[in-house]
Parts: structure tokens; sequence; C-alpha cells
């Protein structure tokens, strides 16, 4: 990625082929983690030197937000990541990819000046929001008692 350009890294779990449709419709400075690094590549690994890179990291992986040892390595390198809808992985590539047309262009536009550790959220209605999406799994006991102890609770999450 040049130096001063906005670069978007998508994961794994993003299909190839939607990247390749973007690419094809003139998106600049697109990348998966699989061609940039390596398949399989473990997400201990790669993160740190994506965000290094000064990559904006695309993931589907909401489990990133409950696996603490990976909300970590998040945390610690400052990367700037932007979590998609989890609807998104439920539909069909159609689907997805009629979605990810009609919603790309506001999550360039609102994303492209992420700070370092900076996180945004996409909804399923394309709209972006700095607030992680309210988790069903909380006990409803004590619901503050798993978000405050998060590593991702620490990221900058601003308006």
């Amino acid at each position: 990625m040049a130096e001063g350009s906005i670069g978007y890294l998508f994961d794994e779990n993003f299909s190839p082929k939607l990247v390749s449709i973007l690419r094809f419709l003139g998106e600049k400075g697109l990348d998966t983690v699989v061609k940039k690094f390596e398949p399989g590549a473990k997400d201990e690994d790669w993160i740190p030197r994506a965000a290094e890179y000064g990559y904006i990291f695309i993931t589907l992986d909401r489990n990133q937000l409950a696996d603490e040892s990976v909300s970590r390595v998040l945390l610690n390198a400052r990367a700037r990541a932007v979590f998609l809808s989890a609807r998104f992985s439920r539909t069909g590539r159609w689907d997805q990819a009629l979605w990810l047309l009609k919603y790309w262009p506001g999550i360039k536009a609102q994303t492209a000046n992420l700070q370092r550790g900076e996180v945004r959220f996409v909804r399923w209605d394309g709209k972006v929001t700095a607030r992680p999406p309210r988790r069903r799994t909380i006990s409803p006991r004590n619901p503050k008692a798993a978000s405050n102890k998060h590593p991702l609770s620490q990221m900058k999450l601003m308006d």
C-alpha cells in the first residue's frame, strides 16, 4: 500500500470474489488477508502487521469481539477495524453482493478517516456506528460485568 493512502484489508471470512467486484468497479486499495499474508494466517500474526501497514480491517467475524486474546491483539496493535453485520454471513452470495454494492460507498466514506485504534460496526441497514450491537448472550443478572472487562471496551469508540 502506498504511503498516505487508505487501504482496506478484508479478512479470510470475506469472499475474495466480492472484493474483486469492488475492484472491477474501480475501487483502489483493497486487499485480502489471504493474498497479503497467507491462507490460514493467525489473527495474532497478521493483525499487528496490517495495523502497521495502515490498513482498515474489514471483518465478518464477530467472534473476535468475544475472543479476549484476539480483542487484546486488536487493542495492542491499535488496529482500525470495521465489523460488518452478523447477518451478512448468513445470507447468500447474491444478497451479499447486492448489500455490498448498496452500502460500500457509505461504509468507505464513514470509515476512511478512522484513527488508529478506532472501531466501527455496520448494521444490516448500512448504518455505521461506533457502538457494538447489543449482545444477547450477556446475563440479564449482571449485564455490565462482561462488557466492562472486555479488551475492546478500551478501544476508541468515538461518534
